[in-house]
C-alpha cells in the first residue's frame, strides 16, 4: 500500500471519529455537528471495593494518633481494653475463647456502636490526659478555657492537627467550618472531645 494511501485512510478513521463523517471535499457544505469523540479502546477498570478496617488495624491507627496504648486507650470499666471487649464487632475472631476461628465477613450490626464507643473512650483519655499534664495532642488549643468562639485561630489549627492524626490528610475549608461550628457554647475541653469523635468516625477512617 502506498504511503499517500496510509495517510488518507487514517486521515479519513480521525475525522470519522470527530465528526461522525468523511472529510469535506470541494464544494460540500459543513459537516454535520459531531455526535461525539470516539469510545474509549478499553473501559476503565471497576473501583476497588472498600475494605473494613478491622479490629487490630483500627485499634492501632486509633492509638497513634491519639498518641495512646492499650493501658491509656479506651477501657470498658477502666479495666478491660475495648477491643478485647469488643473483638467480634470489630471483624476480629476468638478461637480460644468463644471457638470462633474465622471472623465475620461483614460488619455486624453493633458495629458502628462499636466504633463509636472505641472512639469516644480513646478521645476522652485523651483530652484528659492533656488537660492535667502536657498536652500531646490537644496543644492549640487552652483547654482550661471556660467557652471557645468558631472564629477563634485555635479552633482551625487544631482541628487541621486532628485531621491529619486521625485521617492522614489535610482538611478542606468546608470540614474545618462544620467543626468550628462545635465550638459554639462549649468549653474548649468539651470541644476538643466533640472534635475528636467527629472525625474519628467518620467513614474514612473505618473503611480503606
Amino acid at each position: 500500500m502506498r504511503p499517500t494511501t496510509t495517510l488518507s485512510l487514517a486521515l479519513f478513521a480521525l475525522a470519522a471519529c470527530r465528526g461522525g463523517g468523511a472529510p469535506m471535499g470541494p464544494g460540500e457544505g459543513p459537516p454535520p455537528e459531531p455526535p461525539g469523540e470516539c469510545a474509549p479502546v478499553e473501559e476503565a477498570p471497576r473501583a476497588e471495593p472498600l475494605q473494613w478496617k478491622r479490629a487490630a488495624a483500627f485499634e492501632a491507627d486509633l492509638h497513634a494518633a491519639l498518641e495512646l496504648d492499650r493501658s491509656s486507650g479506651c477501657r470498658e470499666v477502666d479495666r478491660v481494653p475495648c477491643g478485647a471487649v469488643h473483638l467480634v464487632a470489630l471483624g476480629g475472631n476468638d478461637p480460644l475463647g468463644i471457638a470462633q476461628y474465622e471472623p465475620v465477613a461483614e460488619p455486624l450490626a453493633t458495629t458502628p456502636l462499636t466504633v463509636d464507643r472505641m472512639v469516644l473512650g480513646a478521645c476522652a483519655n485523651r483530652v484528659a490526659l492533656d488537660a492535667e499534664g502536657a498536652p500531646r495532642v490537644f496543644d492549640r488549643v487552652d483547654l482550661g478555657a471556660a467557652a471557645l468562639a468558631p472564629a477563634d485561630p485555635a479552633v482551625r489549627a487544631q482541628t487541621e492537627a486532628l485531621y491529619r492524626r486521625l485521617l492522614r490528610r489535610d482538611a478542606t475549608d468546608e470540614e474545618l467550618a462544620i467543626v468550628a461550628e462545635l465550638a459554639e457554647g462549649l468549653s474548649a475541653r468539651d470541644w476538643a472531645l466533640a472534635a475528636c469523635f467527629a472525625i474519628g468516625t467518620t467513614t474514612e477512617n473505618v473503611l480503606f
